[in-house]
């Protein structure tokens, strides 16, 4: 009898390692579509101090699907939002899109920011990607 406990036990153990590492994802991201772009991620160059109520630099990573137009960057502080604004530079070699942002009041946040570019004659929003960001 303990033999086929224990028996049943080690069958149910390795039923849960399976099944776990079942819900482990491995997806790539999908390719680019012709003319698409792909936010990677976005930071402030001047990382030391973001003040209150001001503006900073901003560099947003992509990737692209050759040279792309992109129009306006947009902003939401946690729930705040969205603001746009006008894109200073796109650098296809560094593949980094640059911005100046204005600041809210100090604070701890989730920027969450997007890219308007052109597709086709269309004007489309990029994915969003996200970054913490303490505004003293």
């Amino acid at each position: 009898m303990k033999s086929l406990l224990a028996g049943f036990l080690v069958i149910l153990v390795m039923l849960f390692m399976v099944s776990s590492c079942a819900t482990v994802s491995t997806e790539q991201p999908e390719p680019l579509a012709p003319g698409g772009l792909r936010l990677l991620g976005a930071q402030f160059t001047e990382m030391t101090r973001i003040r209150q109520n001001a503006k900073y630099p901003l560099e947003i990573k992509f990737e692209s699907d050759g040279n792309i137009e992109v129009r306006r960057a947009c902003l939401y502080w946690d729930n705040i939002g969205p603001n746009c604004f006008g894109v200073k530079g796109v650098s296809f070699g560094e593949r980094i899109i640059r911005t100046d942002v204005a600041t809210p009041t100090a604070g701890y946040y989730v920027m969450k920011c997007y890219v308007l570019y052109v597709r086709n004659g269309n004007t489309i929003r990029s994915n969003m990607v996200e970054s913490p960001v303490e505004i003293k």
